[in-house]
């Protein structure tokens, strides 16, 4: 399935490599809530706040239960079937950013922009609460190729270490949720603190933040400048909320 959104100054294009969600969340009274969810809508969200075209390559929208934490949320999926993906994007920035391995490691496209890829579908296991995953997971030949790559410590101790090798040519942003993310790039790291936003829920800060990274990338900023701005638009977006 394909979906375009464009928004009336756009300039840059982003493809998006996601899924859809459906999330349903426990509330603290006791009660039941479900919205509308997934990276591929929240960082197409952000993405076309920010003025840029994207373009999504999804599949059916998928069932989400959301188990709410002292460190924030935790997800239950099930299993997937693979996005079908062409062999070749044309775009400034492909952005792969999965829920639970339904993007197919061997077959992601080349692309003449850059390659961005949140981990952290890509190291679940369907059915599997995903703060609850041992799995080791081998994904040092797509890693190698990518130019940008966010993930928690946690997604990053899943890899295998030919795969945390890998991870050495790219800009590497490890977020650490209300604390902010670390920046490493060229072998140097520069923490970047977030603001504290007391919300209702934390669901899709990691895809805002990584949007807004990618994005101030597209402009031209350098990477530390970049997190700087991807935390103040994701502070924005979940201020939205209170």
């Amino acid at each position: 399935m394909h979906e375009t959104g464009q928004a009336s100054r756009a300039a840059h294009r982003v493809t998006l490599v996601s899924t859809n969600t459906r999330d349903t969340l426990t509330l603290p009274g006791g009660g039941r809530k479900t919205i509308p969810g997934g990276p591929a809508f929240y960082i197409g969200a952000a993405l076309r706040r920010l003025g840029l075209q994207c373009d999504l390559v999804t599949g059916d929208v998928a069932e989400v239960e959301v188990v709410s934490n002292p460190h924030g949320e935790e997800y239950i999926i099930p299993a997937l079937p693979h996005i079908e993906l062409p062999a070749w994007v044309e775009c400034e920035a492909l952005v792969l950013s999965p829920i639970v391995r339904e993007i197919d490691v061997n077959s992601v496209p080349q692309v003449d922009g850059l390659l961005v890829m949140d981990l952290q579908g890509f190291v679940r296991e369907p059915g599997v609460s995903s703060g609850e995953v041992t799995t080791k997971f081998d994904l040092a030949e797509l890693l190698a190729r990518a130019d940008v790559v966010k993930a928690s410590e946690s997604e990053v101790e899943r890899l295998t270490a030919a795969s945390r090798e890998a991870l050495t040519n790219a800009i590497l942003l490890t977020t650490m949720g209300e604390r902010g993310a670390l920046v490493r790039c060229n072998g140097r790291e520069c923490f970047v603190p977030a603001r504290l936003v007391h919300t209702p829920y934390t669901i899709g800060a990691g895809d805002s933040y990584l949007a807004g990274f990618t994005a101030a990338l597209l402009e031209g900023c350098p990477p530390v400048q970049a997190a700087e701005k991807a935390a103040r638009l994701t502070e924005d977006i979940l201020r939205q909320r209170i």
